[in-house]
Parts: structure tokens; C-alpha cells; sequence
């Protein structure tokens, strides 16, 4: 940081869309979520949302999305998420009901996510907001 308070460009922290992935399914285990239904175009639509508000979030902390999360409007999906979440299920933090992957529980609880937080630049202060903007998207 310079002395004026403002961010050089050495302070700000690149993250990645599996960092993103990881503190909003943290997140949203400190809301007390267990199981999210994905359905399409309702589904991706408040992911956006969360996404928008990550990055009103991260800016205020010196961090940098080096992604993008886009709805697709004829599909109504964002293949850079379904990836990133296919990626969350390899590692184990949650998993989707087969066959036709329509829910997605979350493996970690309330206690849990504050593990994920240790490691997640911005942490609990970025990531429940943005499980909440979700949550909030998903809703209406």
C-alpha cells in the first residue's frame, strides 16, 4: 500500500474462479445450507449475482477476479462455473446426486467453513456476502 492508502499493483491478490467456487460453498455453509437443487437458468442466474457482488467485494479488498462468470442466454447456463463446480466435486467439498446432478450437497458445515476461510484470501468478510447475494438471487 502507498503511503496516500491507496493499493499499488504489487498489493492486489489474483483469484482464481476454483478459489471463488471454494469460498462460496463456504459461505454458504456458514448460512447453513446442506443442499442446493440446481435448476438451469435459476441456478446460473443467481450465481451471476454472486459473482456480481464478489466483485463489488473484492475490489474493497485488493483482490483481483481472474475470471469471468457469464450466463449463457440460449443454454441459460456458464460452462466456466459447471467446470469450476465439477472441479469443487473432485475435491471432495461437495457432491451431486446422480444421475441427472440436480442437487448438489454441500460436505462441509458451519464448523468446516472456517477451515476453507484460512486459506481464501478476502474470507468470510468476501465469501458469505456473496453465498448471501446467491441465496437472495436464487430466491426470487
Amino acid at each position: 500500500m502507498t503511503s496516500a492508502g491507496v493499493l499499488d499493483r504489487t498489493d492486489v491478490k489474483d483469484v482464481s474462479i476454483d478459489d471463488f467456487t471454494t469460498g462460496w460453498i463456504a459461505g454458504l455453509a456458514m448460512l447453513g445450507v446442506s443442499a442446493v437443487r440446481i435448476e438451469r437458468e435459476r441456478f446460473y442466474k443467481a450465481i451471476v449475482a454472486a459473482y456480481d457482488r464478489f466483485v463489488d467485494l473484492s475490489q474493497e479488498q485488493g483482490l483481483r477476479p481472474r475470471f469471468i462468470i457469464q450466463q449463457r442466454s440460449y443454454y441459460g447456463d456458464s460452462p466456466d462455473f459447471r467446470n469450476a463446480l465439477q472441479r469443487a466435486t473432485a475435491r471432495d467439498l461437495v457432491s451431486l446426486d446422480n444421475p441427472d446432478f440436480i442437487n448438489m450437497r454441500l460436505k462441509y458445515t458451519r464448523d468446516d467453513a472456517h477451515y476453507l476461510f484460512r486459506y481464501l484470501d478476502g474470507g468470510e468478510d468476501i465469501y458469505v456476502p456473496v453465498a448471501q447475494a446467491f441465496r437472495q438471487a436464487y430466491a426470487e
